[in-house]
């Protein structure tokens, strides 16, 4: 009578069912990897999508008043803030100083990063302030008067509850560090920024060059 395998017919032995065991845990651990990047990846897209459209209200506003930008912290008889004067180009009804709470620019989710969180619960935050080199200059805001639209940052990311963005400032690369230069996409690796011209840019790194040739932040 022949040798009998011990080994059931179609059986395991521990060493492949160890095997098995990796594979599967290799798998599972590509999934989460995978399902960790698709999640950061549509934050950025939100993000994106969220400065395309307060880039069109920035330049429906100019359209509607004699091509200038609305003023980055108000001025006497002029909206208290940028934030607010885009209301009526954000769906949102115009500022209105008998209701303000329900007429203030923290209605609209569309100044929310959601790789940004809200610090302490305060809804002022918003997540995308005014290019600061544009806004502390005698600069009057008029579209015309930039030299090339496409190349010249409007509105960059903050986390912090201020109208404007500092490039100049060192950046916090999380998302709850209080900041007016924001890095926190893709493991801190970038950021988006919205220029004149309305299209939208993802950039690694901080942006801090201020050299009149080459700087995003200003031209003279």
């Amino acid at each position: 009578m022949g040798t009998r395998d011990r080994r059931s017919d179609g059986a395991f032995t521990v060493v492949e069912a160890l095997v098995v065991l990796v594979i599967t845990a290799l798998l599972i651990g590509g999934v989460f990897v995978a399902l960790g990047f698709i999640s950061e990846e549509a934050k950025l897209i939100k993000c994106t999508q969220n400065l395309r459209q307060l880039g069109i209200g920035l330049n429906m506003y100019a359209n509607e008043n004699s091509d200038l930008y609305p003023l980055t912290y108000g001025r006497s008889g002029r909206q208290r803030t940028w934030c607010d004067a885009l209301n009526p180009y954000i769906n949102l009804p115009p500022l209105d100083p008998a209701n303000k709470s329900k007429t203030r620019y923290w209605n609209s989710p569309l100044w929310w990063c959601p790789s940004a969180r809200i610090i302490d619960n305060d809804k002022n935050y918003r997540h995308y302030g005014l290019n600061s080199q544009i806004t502390e200059t005698q600069w009057d805001f008029r579209r015309a008067n930039v030299p090339r639209l496409s190349r010249y940052i409007l509105v960059g990311e903050i986390n912090a509850n201020n109208e404007a963005a500092y490039g100049k400032s060192p950046p916090a690369y999380d998302e709850e560090t209080i900041s007016t230069h924001r890095i926190s996409h893709r493991k801190g690796r970038g950021a988006n920024y919205l220029f004149c011209d309305g299209h939208v840019e993802y950039r690694e790194g901080p942006q801090t060059d201020y050299q009149s040739l080459t700087s995003p932040w200003k031209w003279w």
